[in-house]
């Protein structure tokens, strides 16, 4: 299973803790921040990354 998470950058510390946990569990995720480089066209991959997963978790917080 492959999950791509969206959050805002104002709650990276939390969203972190939450990959952190999803990866013990043995779910693949994916998430901007560590997948992406200066450079690489974001929007495509982005795309990419969306068609590849099986779920979305959005985090919702009131920075986002």
């Amino acid at each position: 299973m492959s999950i791509f998470v969206s959050y805002s950058h104002k709650d990276e510390k939390w969203a972190r803790e939450f990959i952190h946990h999803l990866s013990e569990e043995g779910i693949d995720v994916w998430d901007a921040e560590s997948e992406l480089s200066p450079g690489d066209n974001w929007n495509l991959e982005v795309g990419k990354a969306l068609e590849r997963a099986s779920a979305m978790v959005v985090l919702l917080s009131p920075a986002s």
